[in-house]
């Protein structure tokens, strides 16, 4: 928290980064599949392996 320079900093958060990964206990319990309905006038809506909503992308066009 006290470090001033960027890049020191984000050298200490891919450590940490590493730590947690080789470190962390993992059990996957559960998969389950991403299903989204659409209206055919909405585009770019992702999904992606955490099924989070992310709008960045999408765009609505007018209908026809």
């Amino acid at each position: 928290m006290k470090e001033v320079s960027s890049q020191k900093r984000i050298g200490f958060y891919r450590k940490m980064n590493n730590i947690i990964m080789q470190e962390a206990a993992v059990v996957p319990l559960y998969y389950d599949q991403v299903v989204r309905f659409v209206q055919n006038n909405i585009n770019g809506l992702p999904s992606n392996a955490m099924n989070l909503l992310e709008l960045k992308t999408v765009s609505k066009t007018k209908f026809n």
